[in-house]
């Protein structure tokens, strides 16, 4: 029973880096990133098919932004799946985002919703953004406005950030007023 148990834990870590290491992929948009763990120097490393090696520690403060959230609710759904023994279970919950567009660059914006949503499928996302690249990311999103107090009606998936900021925020263009 205890090595039953001990080859289950192994194999859910390995399901559980697998799972990070796609994700990275998809982040770094590299489809042979490796992640190696160092056991020496209990160090990560990212390997990039570019040959370039980093750790976490070297990441702009963009991705280890989106990676913070990330692993963050990682590790939350990892502990909710351990304590019902079930590993394939996708926990429902609510979390709150404040301005994520904080340290991430244009393209990054359209991007960290759709993978969140993938990631965390039962998961309701609340976001406070001043980024129309994020309000636009998401298909069937619920876009209220504070400033009207109002539901934004017929929000445009993929919208671009100057029809964006002519259409919803009044701009006569991209530039400002």
């Amino acid at each position: 029973d205890y090595m039953n148990k001990k080859i289950e834990s192994i194999n859910q870590s390995e399901v559980f880096f697998k799972n990070l290491t796609e994700t990275l992929r998809i982040i770094f948009k590299d489809k042979k990133l490796n992640l190696e763990f160092i056991q020496e120097s209990f160090e990560f490393y990212l390997n990039l098919s570019d040959g370039r090696r980093m750790t976490f520690n070297q990441l702009s403060e963009g991705f280890s932004a989106f990676l913070s959230i990330l692993m963050d609710l990682t590790m939350r759904v990892d502990l909710i799946r351990k304590k019902i023994c079930n590993y394939k279970e996708d926990p429902p919950g609510i979390v709150l985002i404040d301005e994520p567009e904080t340290h991430f660059h244009i393209e990054m914006q359209y991007e960290i919703l759709p993978l969140l949503t993938n990631h965390f499928p039962k998961v309701q996302f609340i976001i406070a953004t001043h980024s129309p690249a994020i309000i636009s990311s998401l298909e069937g999103a619920k876009v209220f406005d504070l400033s009207s107090k109002s539901n934004v009606e017929n929000w445009i998936l993929g919208s671009s950030y100057s029809e964006l900021m002519v259409k919803h925020f009044g701009l006569e263009n991209e530039f400002g007023p």
